[in-house]
Parts: C-alpha cells; structure tokens; sequence
C-alpha cells in the first residue's frame, strides 16, 4: 500500500488516478486507487528483481500524511526473511520474483 507522503515523493498524479477501490482496516473505511505497476528491488549488482502487481495508492488524508507506505505480503511470501535480533539485523532473500535480470 502506497501512502501520500510516497505519492507525493514520487511525483504521482493523483487527477490520472480511475480505478477507485476501498479498504477497511484498523482506522476505518479508506477509499483508494488502485493501479497496475512494476516494483522492482536490485540485489546488491548482481541482479534486478521485478514484480508485476496491482499498487493501490491511498487517497490524501491529514489522517494519513504521516504513515509509512506498506509491502505487502504478497511480495514478503516470495522472500525468506531472517532476523538475527543480538545483531540488530533483519535480511531476505529472494526466492521468487516475476522477472529477474543479471546486472
């Protein structure tokens, strides 16, 4: 989930924006968008990990403004996660993705 001060960052335009959807959760009813994209993540410079997803972009709020934007599991599902807490360390590693691409 994608929050404003994102959107904002990103330069997105929130007059193009069509598909309207809805989410309920623990602060009530939001009324977002949600859009087809590619998030990609580079490993190190070895490789280029693409997801091809449906974003949904949550409408600007003074409720909201501050909150970070979410990944979702159904990203999260595709990587092993390991915390190592007497480190201070949380990695993953890429299971699956769309597309990867050699850098």
């Amino acid at each position: 989930m994608l929050m404003p001060l994102d959107v904002e960052s990103m330069g997105v335009d929130y007059s193009r924006l069509e598909a309207k959807t809805m989410s309920v959760g623990i602060g009530g009813v939001s009324e977002n968008f949600l859009e087809p994209a590619l998030l990609a993540f580079r490993e190190g410079r070895r490789y280029l990990h693409v997801y091809s997803l449906e974003l949904e972009i949550c409408k600007p709020s003074p409720d909201i403004m501050e909150i970070p934007s979410l990944l979702g599991r159904d990203i999260l599902n595709r990587w092993r996660m390991i915390f190592d807490p007497s480190n201070d360390r949380l990695t993953f590693k890429v299971i699956s993705a769309d597309y990867t691409y050699a850098l």
